[in-house]
């Protein structure tokens, strides 16, 4: 598995494709070393200063790194690298290149399945189409979510 991660701080307004393409050259710098690595999953941290140009972001990065899946999340600051910015304007990106052997699974759970999932046993196994497992492995997906 390689991972690659990106940041950039205050690239002004508008600059959204900006930020993408700034974003493309960190994540495949950092895959530089594996030929035709493609990126299984990106995730997205957008801070607060940003989030008017979250889509524009979201999809410049979708054109540009082409991932296969894509979880994009805001918060009031962001992490990268060696910085975390608190305030203003900041993206940041993990970008996985998980092999053959490692799936991701995409799936949602709105509001409304969250009673079912924590209260009825082998509901969140069934949500999300895992094996049976381990016992005491739901119990820890649960945890996990809360």
């Amino acid at each position: 598995m390689r991972i690659a991660s990106g940041i950039v701080v205050e690239a002004g307004e508008g600059a959204g494709e900006a930020v993408a393409e700034e974003l493309e050259r960190q994540v495949f710098g950092g895959l530089r070393d594996a030929a035709g690595q493609r990126v299984d999953l990106l995730l997205v941290f957008v801070s607060a200063g940003r989030v008017e140009q979250f889509a524009e972001i979201v999809q410049g990065l979708r054109r540009r790194i082409r991932p296969r899946h894509v979880l994009g999340v805001t918060g009031e600051s962001v992490i990268g690298k060696d910085q975390e910015v608190e305030r203003g304007g900041a993206v940041s990106v993990l970008a996985f290149s998980m092999g053959e052997r490692v799936g991701v699974h995409p799936f949602h759970l709105g509001e409304e399945d969250w009673p079912e999932v924590f209260e009825e046993e082998g509901a969140l196994r069934a949500r999300i189409g895992a094996a049976a497992g381990s016992e005491g492995e739901e119990e820890a997906y649960r945890n996990l979510a809360r």
